[in-house]
């Protein structure tokens, strides 16, 4: 696999924005490295058996075999396939596509920093801070911008038209669905969008 990293040219050199300070990793996958597939504009594909998301740079990661970390180069990246999901970037952020049809279903990550407690008295800092990542989910009609959505029958329901609505509730009162699970919300576009 490394003959396709150096013969695509699409990876840069790794900076992984990681405080040395803050308990955790950037990594959407903490270090347990996974396949990743990189499909680049010249319709070049690049397969490689170990990489990541970098949460706080916005950038997939590669392990290479002597175990040098290396960023992608996503000026040239039309897709990446990670975890199952379809990754493509919007506004030059990267959205890991659950769904795609006419209302396509979007999950983000976002990299927060809890901050540690602080003894009272001595204000000194009786834990670390940590990195927490959190998953925002969007909604995207064609021709326009990702739109947040909470995750709430209510909001998921108003995307839709009547017919999808009674298809849809239909759906998850036989198969005990809910509104609130990504994996449920993720079947329930997949019809919707067929």
């Amino acid at each position: 696999m490394d003959n396709v990293i150096s013969n695509t040219g699409h990876v840069n050199s790794l900076s992984n924005g990681e405080d040395k300070n803050i308990k955790g990793s950037t990594f959407l996958t903490a270090k347990d490295f996974k396949p990743i597939i990189v499909k680049t504009i010249g319709n070049k594909v690049g397969k490689y058996s170990q990489g990541t998301f970098n949460v706080k740079t916005g950038q997939f990661i590669v392990k290479k075999a002597d175990g040098k970390l290396v960023a992608i180069d996503d000026s040239l990246v039309k897709e990446v396939v990670f975890l199952g999901n379809s990754f493509k970037k919007i506004d030059g952020e990267y959205y890991a596509f659950l769904s795609e049809g006419e209302i396509s279903f979007l999950k983000k990550y976002k990299l927060d920093v809890v901050n540690g407690s602080v003894d009272p008295l001595s204000k000194e800092k009786v834990t670390p801070d940590k990195y927490v990542i959190k998953e925002l989910y969007f909604t995207l009609n064609k021709g326009q911008s990702p739109k947040t959505i909470k995750l709430k029958k209510k909001n998921i329901l108003k995307l839709f038209t009547k017919e999808q609505v009674a298809k849809i509730k239909k759906m998850v009162k036989e198969k005990k669905l809910s509104y609130k699970k990504e994996r449920d919300l993720k079947l329930l576009f997949n019809i919707v969008n067929q």
